[in-house]
């Protein structure tokens, strides 16, 4: 009896490699769905990130009802809010102090060669340089929360990426934000309209 009863505990090595071999299977069919679900998380929290961040610049305007701005820093993969000081001298805003927050791994700011539809901007951003830079951005909101550009019909443009997916975020000379992705380098553009 006890002999039956040690044979039947164990497993044998041609159950353990069927086990491994299925295991293995599940894993290579899983791990990329599961790489692709993560990357496209992270451009919409970036997307998202960068939405929120204009609407704190807007909202910081109209509370102190002052010109706030928002910044991107294209080098260093982040964005956020500066608040801005009235300097008299030189008659101009600057900035006091800024408030960056990064974009999540494996996200930056880059575009594809396609545009959305009425975005003309071929660069990463449509903001002005600040201070002469090439990899830092920044547009200002007046004391009413709407952008100060040069022309009534400007559109304002961020673009980000993964190298996979992109999306754009683009806001009206009034304010108006919408949200932009595409899937590929070909793809169209899908109004994600946050």
């Amino acid at each position: 009896m006890s002999k039956l009863r040690n044979k039947a505990a164990g497993f044998t090595v041609l159950e353990l490699a069927i086990v491994v071999l299925i295991s293995g299977v599940v894993m290579a069919i899983a791990t990329p769905k599961v790489t692709n679900a993560m990357r496209e998380y992270r451009a919409n929290i970036a997307m998202r990130q960068m939405v929120d961040a204009l609407d704190r610049v807007k909202a910081q305007a109209v509370a102190e009802n002052k010109r706030s701005a928002m910044m991107v820093d294209t080098a260093n993969n982040r964005a956020g809010m500066a608040t801005l000081t009235y300097d008299t001298p030189s008659a101009l805003w600057v900035v006091d102090t800024i408030y960056y927050i990064p974009l999540p791994q494996g996200v930056t700011f880059t575009r594809p060669t396609a545009s959305p539809t009425g975005v003309t901007s071929t660069t990463v951003t449509s903001m002005p340089s600040y201070g002469g830079s090439s990899t830092v951005f920044r547009q200002d909101f007046t004391s009413r929360g709407f952008p100060v550009v040069a022309a009534g019909t400007d559109v304002l443009s961020i673009f980000i990426g993964n190298g996979k997916s992109y999306r754009a975020i683009t806001m009206t000379s009034v304010g108006g934000i919408r949200t932009y992705a595409t899937a590929s380098l070909v793809s169209a553009w899908v109004d994600t309209r946050y």
